[in-house]
């Protein structure tokens, strides 16, 4: 009988005590098709996840939050509130979100005041520091890092991740970054080793090209450890733009992260040079939690089409919130111009040199990033690659590279920022422990930590990539066994 009292007593406890994980998808209730990029948070938290591409999401909400609601939010829908007592442990019904009304009286009243785009985007700009964060916070956040082919997975990251920010308007050198746990590291990349270590010798050890060229085929004598440094420091040399610099100080420091950066040294967004080298034009205006959002669309104007058309063109589009001139959305894509279109292009095995997108989420009055997707091509087999620039054909005759599209790689960051901490003796605390940033090195999986950790789901398609690339590797690992 005491043991059966102590084993109610457990389950009791454990039921009403709980986190509660809720598991859906959010669809138009028009068409019935899914709403990828949802926003969804705890009503009155910074805790929150975005939908994924087949407008599939999971949320896990804390026991304190269980009596609350959850908001669903999207651009061009209405807003939604559900409680959460109402939601059940696990799958749920589908989410049907309402598409709201484009406001046909606004575009009037626009028209009448003569406001432009170019003026939109300038008053953007001139409420930058009231709108954007000023002060520090860390965003804890889930990051996707993807190479593949055409095809195919080569290699797969996830990890947790948290992000210290001084504020929008502090130098971005001083974004320091921590990666906490890595749920998944798959690495099935044809690596080329030499070429890995020579660079490793040439950039971190000081040799000189010939010097780092004579020693690199005595390989046998390198140990393990130092090799994975050489192929370490290439994956942060050659991942993302600014090379020389480690991998998150490229995404986040850097003009990568354009609406962050903005008016900062080298930025594309100048305001000095921002009207010369990009045309703006109102496309639309749409409705979004009740308030008025102009979607403009951004060009090359011809002037700077004529100068800058034969290096890169620049495509996107920029959602402002007519009520205080917030920036909410951010899209930007570079097309090569005619310059590298033949030479680049036939490396690449693409005219698209990057692509990025930005969501932000208000909080206490503040926009605050919540999702970036940044995808790019990369040159992994330098040799084949200029190769094939060169000649149309892979020389070496590599039997691992079947035809040419296999040289083609394309890069692809995903983050969901679901926890923003803005409480300044919490982040202080958090800064006085060490930080690491090294995402490359795989580490022992922690069940515990992901049990409650909120992540952003994959989509169909990246889970048969994923399946696909875990059975090779499982392959290769017998493979290696049986020999």
């Amino acid at each position: 009988m005491k043991n059966y009292i102590i084993l109610i007593f457990i389950l009791s406890y454990f039921f009403g005590h709980t986190q509660i994980v809720v598991s859906s998808e959010v669809i138009n209730s028009d068409i019935e098709k899914p709403i990828p990029f949802v926003n969804i948070y705890i009503k009155n938290t910074t805790i929150g996840v975005v939908t994924n591409l087949d407008g599939l999401f999971q949320i896990n909400i804390p026991e304190k939050h269980n009596n609350g609601s959850l908001i669903f939010s999207a651009m061009g829908f209405e807003i939604l509130e559900i409680n959460i007592s109402n939601l059940r442990q696990g799958v749920s019904e589908k989410i049907k979100l309402k598409p709201s009304t484009t406001l046909l009286d606004e575009v009037i009243v626009s028209a009448k005041n003569n406001l432009t785009a170019n003026k939109i985007v300038q008053l953007a700009l001139d409420n930058y520091d009231k709108n954007f964060p000023t002060t520090p916070f860390i965003a804890k956040g889930f990051l996707r890092h993807t190479e593949k082919t055409k095809k195919e997975y080569k290699w797969l990251i996830e990890a947790a991740i948290e992000v210290y920010d001084p504020g929008f308007n502090k130098p971005s050198k001083n974004i320091k970054t921590n990666v906490l746990e890595i749920r998944k590291s798959i690495d099935n990349r044809h690596v080329d080793t030499l070429d890995a270590y020579r660079w490793y010798l040439e950039q971190v050890k000081g040799l000189s090209i010939r010097k780092a060229w004579d020693k690199t085929p005595k390989l046998s004598t390198v140990s393990s450890q130092e090799i994975q440094n050489a192929i370490n420091h290439r994956d942060n040399y050659f991942t993302l733009p600014g090379w020389k610099k480690a991998f998150f100080y490229s995404l986040f420091s850097t003009d990568v992260n354009k609406i962050r950066n903005f008016n900062q040294k080298k930025s594309a967004f100048n305001e000095k040079e921002l009207f010369k080298n990009f045309s703006f034009k109102l496309d639309t205006i749409i409705v979004y939690k009740n308030n008025v959002v102009y979607k403009i669309k951004i060009t090359a104007p011809k002037k700077a089409y004529k100068r800058y058309g034969k290096d890169f063109v620049p495509f996107g589009w920029i959602y402002v919130r007519k009520k205080n001139y917030a920036i909410l959305e951010f899209e930007y894509i570079t097309i090569m111009g005619k310059r590298y279109e033949d030479y680049l292009g036939k490396i690449y095995g693409t005219r698209v040199s990057s692509s990025l997108k930005l969501k932000f989420i208000e909080i206490e009055g503040k926009m605050y990033l919540n999702y970036m997707s940044y995808q790019r091509p990369k040159m992994n087999r330098l040799r084949d690659a200029f190769n094939v620039a060169s000649e149309g054909k892979i020389k070496n005759g590599d039997k691992e590279v079947k035809n040419k599209d296999e040289i083609h790689y394309f890069t692809k960051e995903e983050i969901v920022f679901t926890e923003i901490i803005t409480d300044s003796e919490t982040i202080k605390l958090r800064l006085q422990k060490p930080w690491n940033d090294d995402l490359f090195t795989p580490r022992p999986y922690n069940a515990e930590f992901w049990k409650s950790y909120n992540v952003l789901l994959e989509s169909n398609e990246q889970q048969k990539l994923i399946q696909d690339l875990e059975k090779k590797i499982k392959l290769k690992e017998q493979f290696q066994q049986n020999k």
